[in-house]
């Protein structure tokens, strides 16, 4: 009986070892937990959210979360359609088909800060192109990504950090926040184009 609980355990164990998802598996990377850092204005009719990142402005879903963040950005008494700066984690999806509105709705799942003092700038917007030594990166403001031999999609850990993910790779890059340049782990640099 010893024998065949033992080869049963084992076989689940192995079994279980064939499903496990790489690192580059893009399916291994919790979408809804992307870092945003961007502009929060809370309008009578509406409540929309500047990503810093890519430049877009969405509107946000209204769940339970972004009510912790209403009730947070109500306290402050600000003036109409003043905006505050968020640090938060959450995921985009497409506006619904016949709804009125922006393109893309940012659903918050967790509330990292709130501060009235900061402003999207030049060097916190990511989208664009750089270039390295023999190789160009595109960053996309659909959270997507390509370069001369590969595509893939890309997400802020959070205000420093990105990672770009494809079916075949993960890799993570350093923001350099006095240049903006991309610097990953290799250290190879690439810098934004002007």
């Amino acid at each position: 009986m010893k024998k065949t609980l033992l080869l049963c355990a084992l076989s689940f164990v192995l079994a279980s070892c064939g499903n496990k998802k790489t690192p580059g598996d893009a399916s291994s990377v919790n979408t809804q937990r992307m870092y945003f850092g961007g502009d929060f204005v809370y309008y009578a009719d509406a409540v929309v959210f500047h990503d810093c990142a890519t430049g877009l402005t969405m509107n946000v879903e209204q769940n339970e979360v972004y009510q912790q963040v209403e009730k947070k950005y109500m306290k402050l008494k600000l003036a109409p359609q003043e905006s505050v700066s968020l640090d938060l984690k959450g995921y985009i999806v497409p506006k619904p088909e016949g709804q009125e509105g922006l393109p893309y709705k940012l659903v918050i799942t967790e509330l990292i800060e709130m501060d009235q003092d900061l402003e999207c700038d030049e060097k916190t917007i990511k989208t664009g192109r750089y270039a390295a030594l023999e190789d160009t990166l595109s960053l996309l403001p659909d959270y997507t990504w390509e370069n001369m031999f590969n595509k893939g999609k890309w997400s802020m850990v959070d205000a420093g950090e990105m990672i770009l993910f494809s079916d075949s790779d993960t890799t993570y890059a350093h923001v350099d926040m006095w240049t903006g340049d991309l610097v990953f782990e290799d250290q190879t640099r690439y810098v934004k184009e002007k």
